[in-house]
């Protein structure tokens, strides 16, 4: 691909694009034949700022760049300069940095600021290289996935907050009393009061009962560590799955009953691993009208079943 341009990668691409940058045409060129067998679009840079206006073209067409290798030693800006902006301004590309051993220990001060996700020493062995792109892909659809869900639950929050609607039911016994006042008398954080929202999802995490939160479109958007504890499911795994699928078949009956276009919420008891189970799940209201809309499931032990 020519440097400096990027106007025929498409966004809806399944491959992923590598930035490669570095001042010698000939370690560009090695890299380039190297990487292109593995089916990745390739772009080319020979400095530091141009590979920072490659990204921004990028992101301007709709798309990003999963990874970015760079030489360390650069005129300019150097590979640690170039990678920490890259960081800044392009969080979710993943930054992987080429040096001599010389270099070592400027470039793991950078790893252990963040700035660089792994180095590899010239002369490279390819099939450590290789491998290295490969696991760096395999970082960047972690978060970009992982960004996602999290979009999903922001987006499911802002219906609960535009209802009032508290989250959370009564806690099973008085000693959690004061908890349960704490969240009642607390507001749902916006977007910018990352405290707030840090205090949030720390209550969520240590609530005694199982949340699930189902947006509009069917996926699981959010689900508290107690889900494990108490249903037996590893919110891990369905994060970012369909409820139908992921969830136990009297969960999924109450959810699309909840769901229904002429009905509110819905209350059972069931029986999970031997336990007695209280579920309710809440609808949201949607946006706007005809569009799906999100569901709550909140779930607690009500005693033992023998």
């Amino acid at each position: 691909m020519n440097r400096g341009t990027v106007e025929h990668l498409l966004p809806a691409t399944q491959r992923h694009t590598i930035v490669l940058v570095d001042d010698e045409q000939n370690i560009i060129n090695s890299l380039q034949r190297l990487l292109r067998r593995e089916g990745y679009q390739i772009v080319t840079s020979t400095s530091g700022q141009q590979a920072l206006d490659l990204l921004d073209q990028l992101a301007k067409h709709g798309g990003s760049a999963s990874v970015i290798v760079s030489d360390f030693r650069m005129p300019g800006m150097d590979g640690v300069k170039l990678l920490s902006l890259v960081r800044e301004q392009f969080p979710e590309t993943v930054r992987i940095i080429l040096s001599g051993y010389a270099d070592a220990e400027t470039v793991q001060s950078a790893i252990n600021e963040g700035q660089v996700y792994k180095f590899i020493a010239k002369p490279w062995d390819d099939d450590e290289l290789k491998e290295l792109v490969r696991s760096s892909t395999k970082q960047f659809e972690t978060i970009a996935n992982a960004r996602t869900v999290l979009g999903r639950a922001s987006a499911l929050q802002k219906e609960a907050e535009r209802v009032g609607l508290t989250l959370f039911p009564s806690p099973p016994n008085e000693e959690d009393g004061e908890l349960d006042q704490s969240i009642s008398s607390s507001e749902p954080p916006s977007e910018n009061d990352n405290s707030t929202f840090s205090v949030w999802q720390q209550v969520v995490s240590n609530l005694p009962a199982a949340v699930i939160g189902v947006d509009r479109d069917g996926l699981v958007a959010m689900a508290n560590p107690y889900v494990q504890r108490l249903l037996g499911i590893d919110r891990r795994t369905i994060l970012g799955s369909s409820f139908s699928d992921s969830l136990p078949s009297q969960l999924v009956d109450l959810v699309r009953e909840a769901a229904g276009a002429d009905s509110g919420r819905s209350m059972a008891r069931v029986i999970v691993h031997g336990r007695s189970v209280k579920v309710e799940c809440v609808p949201l209201t949607p946006a706007r009208k005809h569009e799906g809309r999100g569901i709550i499931l909140v779930a607690f032990a009500v005693d033992d079943v023998t």
